[in-house]
Parts: structure tokens; sequence; C-alpha cells
């Protein structure tokens, strides 16, 4: 039985670093790690904001410094991280 599931995990593992969604995300990352991150945690954060908000929250975040930004974001990321896990429990 656990040789079945490591073969699953293997071909999913497989599946998914073939995708071009994955490759291309993966190449967004690398090429603009900063980028990347605003852009995961804005998709997250959109739902729970009215478009005047979020288009707020953009021109604000998008105003601080590098660190700032980097900062705040990983900050947010993890608060959307611990809320996920605790829907999840």
């Amino acid at each position: 039985m656990p040789e079945h599931n490591q073969t699953k995990l293997i071909i999913s593992n497989v599946a998914k670093r073939t995708s071009f969604a994955y490759r291309s995300a993966i190449a967004r990352s690398r090429a603009n790690p900063l980028d990347e991150l605003q852009r995961r945690v804005m998709r997250r954060l959109r739902p729970t904001y009215s478009s005047d908000r979020y288009a707020q929250l953009i021109l604000e975040v998008s105003s601080l410094s590098p660190f700032d930004r980097q900062f705040w974001l990983l900050s947010m990321q993890e608060q959307l991280d611990a809320a996920k896990h605790d829907r999840a429990k």
C-alpha cells in the first residue's frame, strides 16, 4: 500500500511540475520575487475588499519602500496562512 501512495505522489508531482501555469509562476517568482509575493497576497485579499478599498490598498502598498512592502506582504501572508489553517481545523 505505501508503494501505491508513493507512486501516486510521484505522478502528482510530475503533473504539477510540467504544468504551464506552475512553470510560469516559478519563472515569475525567480525573476521578481517581491512582485510575485504581492500578486499572491493580493489575490487572496481581493475577495475581502470592495473595489474602492482594494484599489486604495494597492496604491498604498505600492507606495511603500521595497523593504516595508516586503515586510507588510510577508506578515499579511502569515496572517492569511494562519486564518486558513484555523478554518481547516
